[in-house]
């Protein structure tokens, strides 16, 4: 190990007269640095260092008190620490790479092209923050990097060369500063696993490509466009949010137990707008979305998203304080399972809004599912109908073994609010227990859907109307086990038919042909609703 400086008379670092082992003024030492070697550019060295023809290595590297220009034709590849003058300039088309366990002081110097790690697992601790052009992983393998401390303000790309799977992880913030920004993860192995927080405020573009993976830390969008519709993004461990302006691809919130915590909870410091939410549970346990705000499925000025259950094991949840809401000016989109077994049919314990002029699935998605998958929502909540189409459907064997579509069925928890539900023609709308349930209007089947509202157990359910309206029960609608109660004097329930069949001893059906008979299990809880059972010529007979 010798320190070498580069000389008062030094024409570039390849050439072996460059160098001096004594002082920018002392004789040449015939050679050039090794990676052993410490290399210091000061007052007397001359004022441009070429890199060129073959590549520079060196241990440490400091130029303090050197006013020049470092110009990379080639890299020059550190071992150790780095300290650069304010007055020392980098340029060129290679990289300045870091590839050990290190620290850097800039002084604020940019470094047009910075690569970390040559595949070795390394810490880098800035002291002070770090500007850079392009920002690189390097290397091959499963790596772990981590960078600690201050900021790290890239204006160019960020990109992995590496064939496998790179962590960077620690507490330095990244900054996407430039006006145009690719962030790519690469097309090999598994992307990036990125544990830093990172935000977004450019005066341009910054563009994601293939899959990014951000753990445990803070997503900031603050100015600049994001196209991030070709990545998947897949969130872990506990995660913040705040990009109401980006429009996602598809989102992922997964459990794995590689991290800590291994159940994911987004805390949302703003709305979040993706085009497709996969829900990824890998065992039994609650997936959380926090903060009063909404997650927008599908882009509020293009085509509707989709809510996907994945890998769901049983008990799953999902569960918090946000709004999912399903948008979108047209398209098709889902709220369905997809692969995976799954034991019963996973929970939405948070708000729902359908607001859409596209078409709504709500079905089950293959015949392999060892349940049929169908929306099963918690107590305390609002699900709520404003605008769009709803299909709901659920596929069967029949006996000769040929698929066949049934409406889906609406699982719902104690105290919990449907709004605008004559919408939607349901299958089955069945109550846990027995309780007070809260709907605006009574749901309506459809030709080939009689929906089917019951309560699970032998008790009554007890399903109260609000609202100043005249509530009708016709369309294909069959009540049983329940009881119907009105919340004020101006509400009014009226049973309208006509040449249908109003239930025999088990409620109220609609659709079936015969003769009518007396209805047995409504009772009217309100002394201020007016109840009827009223033959209707406006309503076609069914």
């Amino acid at each position: 190990m010798a320190t070498y400086y580069f000389r008062n008379v030094g024409t570039a670092w390849n050439d072996n007269t460059s160098w001096s082992t004594t002082s920018s003024t002392g004789a040449s030492a015939g050679a050039i640095p090794t990676a052993a070697d410490d290399v210091i550019f000061d007052s007397g060295s001359a004022n441009s260092c070429p890199v060129s023809t073959t590549d520079g290595v060196c241990l440490t590297f400091n130029s303090t008190s050197w006013t020049g220009t470092l110009t990379l034709d080639t890299s020059v590849t550190v071992s150790g620490n780095v300290t650069l003058s304010s007055n020392t300039t980098i340029t060129g088309s290679s990289f300045f790479r870091i590839n050990a366990t290190a620290s850097i002081t800039s002084n604020s110097v940019t470094i047009p092209y910075f690569v970390l790690g040559s595949g070795t697992a390394m810490t880098l601790t800035l002291s002070g923050d770090l500007n850079v052009g392009i920002f690189e992983l390097g290397g091959s393998g499963v790596i772990n990097y981590n960078l600690l401390g201050n900021n790290l303000n890239v204006t160019g790309d960020v990109q992995r060369n590496l064939s496998s799977q790179g962590f960077l992880s620690g507490t330095t913030v990244v900054n996407l500063i430039g006006t145009s920004n690719v962030f790519d993860c690469g097309t090999t192995g598994a992307g990036i696993l990125w544990y830093l927080p990172l935000t977004i405020n450019t005066s341009g573009t910054v563009t994601f490509s293939d899959n990014f993976l951000f753990i445990n830390n803070r997503l900031t969008h603050s100015a600049g466009t994001v196209n991030a519709f070709s990545t998947s993004f897949s969130f872990f461990g506990n995660v913040t949010a705040n990009c109401e302006n980006i429009l996602f691809n598809t989102v992922n919130l997964t459990m794995n137990n590689s991290f800590t915590p291994n159940v994911p909870t987004l805390t949302l410091l703003n709305n979040l707008n993706v085009g497709t939410l996969n829900l990824i549970h890998n065992f039994t346990g609650a997936i959380t979305i926090n903060g009063l705000f909404t997650v927008f499925i599908g882009n509020r000025s293009g085509n509707i998203g989709s809510l996907i259950f994945l890998n769901t094991a049983g008990g799953s949840t999902v569960l918090g304080t946000s709004t999912l809401e399903f948008t979108g000016i047209g398209g098709v989109g889902y709220w369905t399972a997809g692969n995976g077994p799954f034991a019963a049919s996973p929970r939405v314990d948070l708000n729902i809004t359908i607001n859409t002029s596209g078409t709504l699935y709500i079905i089950e998605k293959t015949l392999s599912s060892t349940v049929r998958f169908f929306p099963n929502l918690a107590g305390g909540r609002t699900f709520r109908y404003t605008k769009g189409t709803v299909i709901t459907r659920n596929i069967t064997s029949s006996n000769a073994g040929t698929p066949r579509y049934q409406g889906s069925q609406l699982s719902v928890a104690t105290t919990h609010t449907l709004i605008g539900m004559n919408n939607i023609a349901w299958g089955r709308i069945v109550f846990a227990g027995s309780g007070t349930f809260t709907m605006n209007e009574l749901p309506q089947g459809s030709s080939t859907v009689i929906t089917n509202m019951i309560s699970s157990t032998a008790a009554n359910y007890t399903i109260t109307l609000t609202g100043n309206n005249r509530e009708r029960f016709y369309n294909f609608l069959k009540i049983q086990r329940c009881t119907i109660a009105v919340a004020s004097r101006r509400n009014t329930i009226v049973v309208t038919y006509r040449e249908g069949n109003l239930g025999g001893n088990i409620g109220i059906i609609f659709g079936n042909s015969g003769a009518n008979s007396t209805p047995k299990n409504l009772i009217p809880q309100s002394v201020y609703g007016i109840v009827g059972f009223l033959a209707d010529p406006a309503i076609s007979s069914r």
